[in-house]
């Protein structure tokens, strides 16, 4: 993360700034000729090169804590001063700022937790709302959102990334180290059958993400309930 923020200016708000990773699609003028989000907005359907496009139904989502499966075992977080957050923020095209206002949001959060907040906002979170909210205005398919939020029991990672996968897939069986010794099981079963109903039938089970209601499906592995519009106050930060 440090070697991001000392990017000199012009190469900071880069992709490979921006993503932390050198290996992303790129707008290569041919293939991907503008970024998505804009694609998705002019209505493109999916052969004209925009992903997920308007005429394709969408099942997309998060996990509540992303970047925690980064900063937290590499002790980033726990390390982190107010200067070094900012410059990390700064080489990731984020704003400082966004720090103590997360920190305003939940006055319990340590810098640390702020800080892998921010960046999993702004990595995947806000991202992937406002592909939603954009396929969801083309109005001409449905659009399905999830966050996954059931909290791995190992070293303080939360709910992070990649921890859905053997969730979504039905592998627990397999053995997943995140998911820890006792994964729940109906917590599979729940996701695993949205997906194969998503794919088989287009409907997960829960309504469709339109940015009136903002319903997202929340897989906490109590309830898994819809939920309006989560994380309200931190979303609306970003705009």
């Amino acid at each position: 993360m440090t070697s991001a923020a000392s990017l000199p200016a012009p190469a900071r708000g880069s992709t490979t700034a921006a993503t932390g990773t050198l290996l992303t699609p790129v707008i290569d003028g041919d293939l991907i000729t503008r970024r998505p989000l804009e694609s998705l907005a002019a209505g493109a359907g999916a052969g004209a090169g925009a992903g997920a496009g308007a005429d394709v139904d969408l099942l997309t989502g998060y996990t509540t804590e992303e970047m925690r499966l980064f900063l937290i075992p590499t002790g980033m977080a726990a390390k982190a001063t107010e200067p070094l957050a900012a410059r990390v923020l700064t080489g990731f095209g984020i704003d400082p700022a966004l720090l103590a206002a997360y920190r305003r949001a939940d006055p319990q959060l340590t810098l640390g937790d702020a800080l892998c907040a921010v960046v999993t906002d702004g990595f995947y979170r806000i991202p992937v709302v406002r592909q939603a909210e954009q396929h969801a205005s083309a109005g001409q398919r449905a659009t399905h959102l999830y966050e996954f939020a059931w909290r791995s029991p190992v070293a303080d990672v939360g709910a992070c990334h990649a921890l859905e996968l053997p969730f979504v897939f039905d592998t627990l069986a397999g053995g997943f180290p995140l998911a820890g010794p006792r994964p729940p099981q109906h917590l599979a079963d729940a996701m695993h059958r949205a997906w194969v109903d998503f794919a088989t039938h287009g409907n997960p089970g829960w309504a469709p993400f339109e940015t009136a209601t903002r319903s997202v499906k929340v897989f906490d592995g109590v309830d898994n309930q819809t939920a309006h519009d989560p994380h309200r106050r931190t979303r609306r930060l970003w705009s």
